[in-house]
């Protein structure tokens, strides 16, 4: 049993004892009152004094029988304990039972450190030590959970009282203490000895952060004989004295560094540790009687990194059997270094080590499990499992024991009998697990279960435990990788079996009701409950930082994920894994069997998920599987790659994709998985050099893998109906009616970050759900059990299967327009390999003149390429995905991003005018169409089957309402001839918008093929223009040219550059049309363009209204009505 005085008490509220807390605190404050007025009496009086502050405060056992959390609180306690310790007696109350060596001859100069500059980085809040009781047992109730916390809910409190003394400091501007103390005004004394400056300096009077010294003294005040461990740990030299006289143990206070490292068990000399050196610690056990004395910390800093600590314990250790070993493991003796105690994130260096947030337990904070030692990390009470049907264990370690062959660690759990005060415990009965033995290294945290009820505990149990671990080996270096001993433990978890032996399964109702039912199958991950039914290494939480919709899984959110402790080469993983086992036996090995899945699918099982990531150098992401058990043994669980599941390559490269992307896994992959449930998790692996913002997860969904489907051909959307039946949106891509192409009468648009600007880092795309068929060959587009038979036309607005075609000439287009950060970049892709990779079809490269164009504007992609079927080959050879991209990943300059309408996948149909008489029979080229061609836009009315429209073009008449009250709606004609006629900006007198490339192309092709220079071929138009500051008009020309076969922004595959006939380089050469800024005719004109320089080719026209670099002000001086055009004529001038 435990030799720690037993006080058994039941975690409750705050309010419990109020009247005891009252009391209790005005004794204390009385108590401390009359100590300051006894002091001045002697050392009788004042011994008195410190007796009655040990029986206030229940040291005696008996004083007080309440829960010590409950006195005021901590916060209050420690305002009490400050005051004290500010205001100390001016004499020492305690008597001097034994002799000791007189004090040193003080040094001039000032003592202490200024307040405020000397910065303390505490692990945790260290006040003045004071008179604190042993802490009482405790009694949790199941559920359990420890996250190392607490740590007077384990046996590690070995505070030993040392006085009211503070520490002062000396500080030196060199190494050995040498010379005179710099000056510092404003002197505070020290509490605690616990500093991490890092490359900072302890306070500003010092001239550098390196080559420094301090010597710090204070006086120790022991009322009893005590056996004290002295521990210091500092970069770079140290060493602690007691009563120091110059010579002791041969050496003398200060001097040059001497490279020794040794500890004394007699003398003035405790800890010589005075060399240069990395975060080093030392500790060493001391006898002392009763009495007072002077300890001396001196301290060097030689460069780089600066900490120093030193603290006291109980140096007869914290458990009844910690003890010393022989190599036998038979304990030898007691007075053991035993260190267990929590460890914060960023106490050593700026590692953040533990699983969970904040802290762990380590059974060395800056050292090594010592050498021929057993040491226990003990609850200090028990855990009632009246709550728990089938109870369970669980906890996380780390350990690195090299090749110490001879060091162990187990798990102990044992009955506890809250009714025995005196022995709850039994420890030679407890149940011992073994775990991991020497020889073995393991950075990456592990799971560990333990099923209590197969080892007889009952729900009407209390139940305790330790850890243990033990070495026969004296041989421990903290500085050799090959002779470590490391174990690190932390969220120690009591639960019930229910929470992890359960069977998950395919989703097989709707996905809301899978959410609750007892095989789950989905997860939206949107409520804070769906959490527990994972198992996840600490730092995992669900956040709405990237996310599909609500909340997403996130590693770490607001920061970057955690490495492996920095002296490990090795990785560390966070893991997400289900909380239980996969159950997929009802499916055979084909895809039969079962019932179908929510979505009426009833093939083969497979994991779809939705995740960003941002990785760096060497990380990794997987998905992976095993058969292993959950148990607490000497070997952890080996995890293997699903196949297909490494998310990212293995390539050493930086990886990033802010924006969700949906994955689906085949499970069927797993070796016997219809025959075998198994573990499944997401394995994020972090090396020990970097740190990047992680890994997101979102919308888990077990289902099973459908018929094959495929899109229709031919294809269209014009974005008013069903938006996930065609595409697989990733990222924030989803429908909006923030805006819409006016022209097609619909009210919605695709764009990329609905409601406001993309995000930098994201790569999102629009990609469509199913493959197109180009050949309408593939099998299974034909297979009756799949309801398929062939392709279906999706521009007919009937459709039904087989009444689509093969392709011929196939062509994509869709109209957008774009605001785009600097940098940022749209792509149109394909995959021919169900995604697996992806190609570039068409590319907008960023541009400073127009990645910010905000009228519609038509895309025009080739497809041609991609029909690569042929007789005899694959089927399927020809089936590709489409989607639309936006990179965003080069500049953190982000902007509101892409809208897209009016999506179209069908065959080039040309409408072509050859421009020479019929009775011109070219031997290549055929009879002509007519030396003339004209569109009055008047006939035949449906113009808009005509032309390509972008912008805002329109025609009038225009319906501007009823501008004259009578009641019917007004209209506004302004045509050259007849009632029709282009306008870029209706209504009349509207602004042309800025910020726009507005394009109106004519569908007819110009053929010139068999037309002469000499026919003097032209093009002439009537038009009124009014332009403001920056706008430019422009009637452009595509002649065609074969060879050209790359298609981007302004590129069309066989087809030459868009030529500007109206240019300033071209102004009176081609074209007498003038449509610079600041230009106006209000009079309907008659303009040319001469077009012998195409003569021989095909040519494309079209009207543009460029107004990318105007801007609304300069549009408000001066109206910029816009331009009207009407009668385009082409013929033989």
């Amino acid at each position: 049993m435990s030799k720690h005085r037993i006080r058994v008490q039941r975690v409750k509220s705050k309010s419990s004892g109020q009247a005891l807390v009252e009391y209790a605190l005005i004794l204390v404050l009385v108590a401390v009152a009359l100590g300051v007025a006894l002091a001045a009496t002697g050392p009788a009086i004042g011994n008195v004094f410190s007796n009655q502050i040990f029986n206030l405060l229940g040291e005696d056992g008996d004083a007080i029988t309440g829960d010590i959390q409950d006195l005021g609180g901590a916060d209050n306690f420690w305002l009490t304990v400050t005051a004290v310790a500010q205001n100390p007696p001016g004499e020492v109350p305690f008597p001097t039972n034994v002799p000791v060596s007189p004090p040193p001859t003080a040094t001039t100069g000032p003592s202490p450190t200024p307040s405020e500059t000397f910065t303390a980085t505490p692990v945790s809040p260290t006040p003045t030590p004071t008179l604190t009781p042993t802490p009482e047992d405790i009694i949790h109730d199941a559920p359990f959970l420890d996250v190392a916390d607490n740590p007077d809910w384990y046996r590690l409190n070995s505070d030993v009282f040392t006085g009211f003394d503070l520490w002062s400091a000396e500080f030196f501007p060199n190494k050995e203490l040498s010379g005179s103390p710099v000056a510092a005004p404003d002197f505070t004394p020290i509490s605690d000895i616990n500093f991490d400056w890092g490359n900072g300096k302890p306070i500003a009077a010092l001239p550098s952060s390196d080559n420094f010294s301090i010597r710090f003294t204070r006086v120790l005040n022991l009322s009893q004989e005590e056996t004290i461990k002295f521990t210091t740990a500092a970069d770079d030299g140290v060493r602690l004295w007691i009563d120091y006289s110059p010579g002791c143990a041969g050496v003398n206070s200060g001097g040059p560094a001497t490279g020794s490292r040794t500890t004394f068990a007699t003398g003035c000399l405790l800890i010589d540790n005075w060399r240069n050196q990395g975060t080093n610690a030392m500790s060493v056990s001391r006898t002392l009687p009763a009495g007072s004395y002077t300890l001396q910390l001196d301290y060097f800093e030689n460069s780089g990194g600066a900490d120093v600590s030193l603290t006291f314990e109980n140096g007869s250790g914290n458990v009844a059997d910690d003890a010393l070993l022989d190599n036998n493991y038979t304990a030898v003796g007691n007075a053991v270094d035993c260190t267990w105690t929590q460890r914060a994130d960023g106490q050593i260096s700026s590692d953040r080590p533990s699983n969970s947030e904040s802290n762990m337990w380590d059974e060395n904070l800056r050292d090594d499990f010592g050498n021929n030692a057993r040491c226990h990390l003990e609850l200090r009470g028990a855990v009632n499992l009246a709550a728990l049907t089938t109870p369970r264990m669980a906890f996380w370690d780390v350990w690195d024991f090299g090749v110490n062959v001879g060091t162990r660690t187990w798990l102990e759990v044992a009955r506890y009998d809250p009714t025995n005060p005196t022995a709850p415990v039994d420890w030679s009965t407890a149940n011992r697990i073994q775990l991991s033995n020497g020889n073995t290294v393991n950075y990456a945290w592990s799971y560990h279960e333990v099923d209590l009820n197969a080892l007889g505990f009952t729900p009407a149990d209390h139940v305790t435990y330790r850890f243990m671990i033990e070495s026969n080996d004296a041989t421990s270096n903290r500085f050799d990788d090959n002779r470590r001993r490391v174990w690190w433990i932390d969220d120690v978890y009591i639960f019930d079996a229910s929470e992890t032996v359960r069977m998950f399964s395919y989703c097989q109702i709707d996905r809301i009701a899978c959410q609750s039912s007892a095989t789950r199958g989905y997860w939206d991950l949107n409520d804070i409950s769906q959490k527990s039914d994972f198992i996840t290494s600490g730092r995992w939480a669900l956040a709405s930082d990237i996310t599909k919709g609500g909340m997403s899984f996130d590693d770490s959110p607001n920061r970057n994920y955690d490495r492996a402790s920095s002296d490990q080469n090795t990785d560390r993983v966070h893991s997400i894994e289900f909380a239980g086992w996969i159950n997929l036996t009802d499916i055979d090995a084909t895809g039969g069997g079962g019932v179908p899945d929510d979505e009426g699918d009833q093939g083969l099982p497979q994991l779809s998920f939705w995740h960003a990531y941002d990785l760096d150098r060497g990380e990794l992401i997987r998905l992976e599987y095993t058969f292993d058990p959950r148990d607490a043994d000497t070997t952890p669980a080996v995890w293997q790659v699903v196949p297909g599941a490494d998310f990212v390559p293995d390539d050493n490269q930086v990886h990033q994709n802010f924006s969700m992307q949906f994955v689906e896994v085949p499970l069927n992959n797993i070796p016997n998985w219809n025959t075998t449930p198994f573990r499944l998790r997401f394995a994020l692996y972090v090396d020990a050099s970097r740190e990047n913002a992680g890994w997101w997860i979102d919308e888990i969904h077990i289902n099973r893998v459908g018929v094959p489907d495929f899109m229709p051909y031919p294809f269209c959307d014009d974005v008013e109906g069903a938006f996930t039946d065609e595409w697989l949106p990733g990222g924030s891509w989803a429908r909006t009616t923030e805006s819409f192409r006016p022209f097609n009468g619909g009210s919605h648009s695709y764009t990329d970050s609905p409601g406001g600007d993309y995000r930098h880092g994201s790569n999102d795309s629009l990609q469509f759900r199913h493959p197109l068929d180009l050949n309408n060959d593939t099998a299974a587009n034909f297979d009756p059990a799949n309801m398929r038979n062939g392709n279906e036309n999706g521009c007919d607005g009937v459709g039904g299967m087989g009444s689509g075609t093969a392709a011929t000439n196939p062509v994509l287009s869709f109209y957008h327009w774009r605001d785009l950060g600097n940098g940022d970049h749209i792509f149109v892709d394909y995959s021919n390999d169900d995604g697996q990779t992806w190609n570039t079809l068409w590319r907008y490269s960023n541009s400073s003149s127009n990645r910010r164009q905000l009228a519609w504007e038509r895309v025009e992609i080739d497809l041609s390429m991609l029909q690569n079927g042929t007789a005899g080959g694959p089927d399927d050879d020809d089936d590709v995905l489409i989607r639309i991209r936006l990179d965003a990943r080069s500049d953190s300059r982000v902007s509101d991003g892409i809208y897209i309408d009016d999506i179209r996948i069908e065959d080039r149909v040309e409408e072509v005018h050859k421009l020479w008489p019929n009775s011109r029979n070219d031997a290549t080229y055929g009879r002509g169409d007519g030396k003339t061609f004209t569109d009055s836009i008047d006939t035949p009315v449906d113009w808009w089957n005509r032309w390509y429209v972008g912008g805002s073009w329109d025609v009038t008449p225009i319906n501007v309402g009823d501008t004259d009250g009578d009641g019917t709606d007004d209209f506004f004609n302004d045509s050259h001839s007849g009632s029709a006629a282009f306008v870029d900006s209706p209504p009349a007198g509207a602004l042309m918008p800025p910020r726009s490339f507005s394009i109106i192309e004519m569908k007819t092709i110009i053929d010139l093929s068999a037309v002469d220079a000499s026919d003097n071929p032209m093009m002439f138009f009537w038009s009124h223009f009014d332009t403001a500051d920056n706008d430019f008009l422009a009637v452009q020309i595509a002649p065609e040219d074969t060879a050209q076969t790359t298609q981007n922004y302004d590129q069309l595959r066989g087809w030459a550059n868009w030529v500007t006939t109206n240019s300033s380089s071209r102004r009176g050469v081609s074209t007498n049309f003038d449509g610079r800024e600041w230009r106006r005719t209000d009079t309907w004109q008659r303009y040319q363009v001469d077009l012998t320089e195409f003569v021989g080719k095909r040519i494309r026209v079209r009207f543009v209204v460029n107004t990318l670099n105007g801007s609304t002000r300069n549009r408000t001086a001066n109206p910029g009505d816009g331009w009207f055009i009407d009668d385009i004529r082409f013929t033989f001038h």
